[in-house]
């Protein structure tokens, strides 16, 4: 059987062409650059986690910015953690599942253990601290909610949990608070305090 022949990848140009930069001038493109995106997608999907949205929706974005960063720190050793450990085809198989479809197969199905989009999401914060020396107020938040009940993947977090919360705010009285309310509080603490902190 002969391997699987891959698809080139797209050419990156040097500089925008015309077309891109009039596009970019009369508001049909948005310019974003790799930073920028990865937040984008990042805390998309902590704003829908805290708010308990499509588990699958949160998976994908998890994946496609859990990916980009598993290549980025590749080199450096800066990638997402577990990653290493565990290989990237072991964590993506609903995320294959989702991009890659068979023609005329329409009735097939993958099983998706949702507590997976938690730890994936603290892992790709933190390899994006590490290359992008710096946290959003939402990863703050995220990272927060999740060193007080994380998932069996990281079970020693809860030991440190104060260090991951706003200044000023006891573990006690952060776990009093519901999932929702927990980001809505604490997301605009940490963005007073990155404010306070430039």
């Amino acid at each position: 059987m002969s391997k699987k022949k891959r698809k080139p990848r797209r050419k990156k140009l040097a500089r925008p062409g015309p077309a891109n930069l009039y596009a970019r001038a009369i508001g049909i493109a948005i310019n974003e650059n790799r930073r920028g995106t990865l937040i984008r997608l990042m805390d998309t999907a902590i704003w829908m986690w805290f708010f308990e949205r499509d588990p699958f929706a949160i998976h994908l974005l998890i994946c496609a910015s859990y990916f980009v960063l598993a290549d980025l720190g590749k080199n450096s050793g800066k990638g997402p953690p577990i990653e290493k450990g565990f290989g990237r085809f072991s964590m993506s198989a609903v995320y294959d599942f989702l991009r890659h479809a068979e023609p005329d197969m329409l009735n097939d199905s993958v099983d998706l253990v949702s507590s997976v989009n938690q730890w994936m999401l603290f892992d790709g914060i933190t390899s994006f601290e590490l290359l992008f020396n710096g946290r959003t107020a939402y990863m703050r938040t995220f990272d927060a909610y999740y060193a007080l009940w994380p998932t069996d993947v990281h079970p020693k977090l809860r030991e440190n949990a104060a260090a991951f919360l706003p200044k000023g705010v006891s573990v006690e009285k952060a776990t009093r608070l519901k999932r929702s309310e927990f980001f809505t509080k604490y997301s605009e603490m940490f963005a007073d305090q990155i404010r306070v902190g430039r």
